[in-house]
């Protein structure tokens, strides 16, 4: 009897387990690994600071951007989710075991993409839907993602993947101004000197800002501050939580814990202790 409730135990947390990896991989490229089991539905929001490439390998995904809009993929589908676009998963992963590789690419930093020059990365909603040869790559890493060999591998197919499929769009006043907040988000920047990139009043240009993104330019700042400081946390493990948050343009300690908390669940030196 204490046997068959062992094991019954045991199916149990297969059942409603998830895993999910992560690694910071050299020039710009940051590479996760997520499987989930569970009963538990996944609920997430957020926004991305990087280009984020998922590769669903098994199971399905139910994947809502501010760009893109709303799509369930299913194995073998590819989904992105440009750089600064909110999004929000919410999906009830009892459907079945699902798989995802997925991939974050932070542009600037990648030697090989800085030739497109000042443009803006986009995507149409259907482009790179189904890339065979990112989808194979991306099997292969999942079997052994420590292998050196399979991430070079990927990387080089991932890159490629965003030069076949990504079209690169002039950037219009709301995007400039948008960029200006990403590339001078530790400064105290006024919605005066934001609205003047974008060449409009600030109100109007608040307001526009706000209809575009769905948060205001202010929102919008820490919001970019708080993911910045939760990439330093997990790549730089010894620096001071302190020293991160002022880095990051938050000089007060407390105001800093209290918006970490309540963006991401726990406070800062947790969450990394977590990680």
């Amino acid at each position: 009897m204490a046997a068959t409730a062992q094991a019954s135990n045991r199916a149990e947390l297969l059942r409603s387990s998830t895993s999910y990896r992560r690694w910071d991989v050299e020039h710009g490229l940051l590479l996760w690994i997520y499987e989930y089991w569970g009963r538990e539905p996944i609920h997430h929001t957020g926004m991305t600071t990087g280009l984020e490439i998922g590769v669903q390998l098994e199971g399905r995904w139910l994947h809502e951007g501010s760009l893109l809009g709303k799509r369930l993929f299913d194995e073998g589908t590819i989904h992105r989710i440009n750089i600064g676009e909110r999004f929000r998963v919410s999906y009830d992963a009892a459907a079945g075991r699902g798989v995802q590789v997925g991939f974050a690419l932070f542009v600037t930093e990648v030697p090989e993409l800085r030739g497109l020059g000042a443009g803006e990365l986009r995507f149409d909603r259907e482009a790179g839907l189904r890339d065979r040869e990112l989808v194979e790559v991306s099997r292969w890493l999942h079997c052994d993602p420590w292998d050196e060999r399979r991430r070079v591998e990927a990387r080089r197919a991932l890159i490629a993947f965003v030069e076949r499929h990504a079209e690169l769009t002039p950037i219009d006043p709301l995007m400039a101004a948008k960029r200006e907040l990403e590339r001078y988000f530790d400064c105290e920047l006024r919605v005066e000197h934001v609205a003047e990139v974008a060449k409009m009043h600030p109100v109007t240009f608040a307001r526009r800002f706000k209809r575009r993104f769905g948060v205001t330019p202010a929102h919008y700042r820490v919001n970019w501050r708080l993911h910045h400081a939760a990439r330093l946390l997990r790549t730089r493990p010894a620096a001071r939580v302190s020293d991160i948050a002022s880095e990051c343009g938050f000089h007060h300690s407390s105001y800093f814990h209290g918006l970490f908390r309540e963006r991401f669940g726990l406070p800062p030196a947790e969450w990394r202790r977590d990680r």
